[in-house]
């Protein structure tokens, strides 16, 4: 859950110590030096990606970029080109994690459009209806529809996409603009339907977690431990604290703190939360 630096090729070294970090999967693509969901990657995408060992990555966005499905190739030296209007747009957005969820909602429509056969650029309103309509998320290995967030988020993303081709004259139309999106009460409606815990099942995962800890005396298991009650005592996002540093636990007022990266506030935006004596208990045993 602590590492010392971003794990990236050319990343920057980072001060303050360790970063809390979760365990993550093997990356498809860069952006920021965050993982990137797999997409289909087109023939030499592969070959391309291929840097010598040390060098850095000149532009991990526009890398990341050439991994994605049904974007037609730029002209040599055309910065208003389909792919390069695409890396301009992410590295617009205001934080990693935006970039990051608004990289595999693209993702998801352009894999719609080469499954189909379909030129982005052309797309009308029928065709985002359709994509919409078949949507689906995978989890614990199950395919299913995607909640009403989910969807609304992708509508929301793809749109943002087309408006600024739109803006850059590379686009003639928005086809996302009047496709019905998910209303709030609708989205309110559907996170209520999502299961939870029960507080003797909660207090059980807690307890369980902290004594496999304990019982193994493993980095990993601590880790796993500190992981499960940052998430139930602060109500933290996981990137919230998979961001801390240890720098960023202090005191405020007498408590224990933990400063944190508040969405929606940029990346200069940062809030604490107070870390309560259970959670310091198992914190401190992993930091240990």
């Amino acid at each position: 859950m602590l590492r010392d630096n971003d794990g990236y090729p050319g990343a920057p070294p980072r001060t303050g110590g360790r970063r809390m970090s979760a365990p993550q999967e093997s990356p498809q693509g860069v952006i920021a030096g965050e993982v990137l969901p797999a997409v289909p990657v087109p023939p030499g995408a592969a070959e391309a990606r291929v840097v010598p060992e040390g060098a850095p990555v000149a532009d991990p966005v526009a890398g990341s970029v050439a991994l994605l499905p049904a974007l037609p190739a730029d002209e040599p030296g055309d910065r208003y080109g389909t792919r390069s209007l695409t890396a301009a747009w992410l590295r617009g957005q205001r934080s990693d994690a935006t970039r990051r969820a608004y990289y595999r909602d693209l993702a998801s429509w352009l894999d719609y459009c080469a499954r189909t056969g379909l030129d982005p650029r052309a797309a009308r309103r029928a065709d985002v209806d359709d994509w919409s309509a078949s949507m689906t998320v995978t989890a614990a290995g199950a395919v299913r529809p995607p909640g009403a967030a989910t969807r609304a988020r992708r509508l929301a993303a793809v749109s943002s996409w087309y408006t600024y081709l739109q803006s850059n004259d590379a686009a003639d139309r928005n086809p996302v603009l009047l496709v019905r999106r998910p209303s709030s009460a609708e989205i309110a409606a559907s996170a209520r339907k999502a299961p939870t815990l029960s507080v003797p099942e909660t207090a059980r995962l807690l307890d369980t977690a902290e004594a496999r800890a304990a019982r193994l005396g493993t980095e990993t298991a601590w880790r796993d431990a500190a992981v499960i009650g940052l998430l139930f005592y602060t109500a933290l996002r996981v990137s919230a604290f998979t961001w801390a540093d240890l720098a960023d636990l202090g005191t405020e007022a007498g408590y224990r703190v933990l400063w944190h990266r508040a969405k929606g506030m940029g990346p200069a935006g940062r809030d604490l939360v107070r870390l309560d004596g259970e959670l310091c208990r198992v914190l401190d045993a992993y930091l240990a």
